[in-house]
């Protein structure tokens, strides 16, 4: 349990959060701007791959800022115009398609994926004379 709690809360590891998060974005820019979307063979597949994708987007952004929340908010809307663009991207892009629907899974996605850190947050809180600092 120990060494959860630095994971969620360590300023030097949030550069490590934001070299993740730069792979993440790479990635869903590969899958998103690709002419055919790679897929789950479902009805509604896409909007579930949309989730998961802004899932873990959103909590790497939060991991890589510092708990707060305004932090929360700055993650959520820049991955939520993450989102944007790239649907804005896909209108050009042969086979591909830009969706409303697929922002409102996004969204979704990066709400799941801030309230889970916040929730770890709470749950695993650094002790001591260092959780001063970090609330402030």
């Amino acid at each position: 349990m120990h060494l959860i709690s630095p994971l969620l809360h360590a300023p030097r590891l949030r550069l490590a959060w934001r070299f993740v998060l730069l792979l993440l974005v790479l990635v869903v820019c590969v899958l998103a701007f690709s002419p055919r979307a790679p897929g789950l063979n479902f009805n509604d597949a896409d909007k579930l791959q949309h989730i998961v994708a802004f899932l873990c987007l959103g909590a790497c952004a939060a991991l890589s800022l510092p708990a707060g929340r305004w932090s929360a908010l700055a993650a959520g809307l820049g991955m939520l115009a993450f989102g944007i663009v790239i649907e804005a991207v896909q209108m050009h892009i042969p086979q591909r398609s830009a969706e409303w629907q697929d922002v409102v899974a996004d969204a979704l996605g990066v709400l799941v994926g801030l309230a889970l850190v916040a929730l770890a947050r709470r749950f695993w809180p650094l002790r001591g004379a260092a959780t001063q600092s970090v609330s402030r």
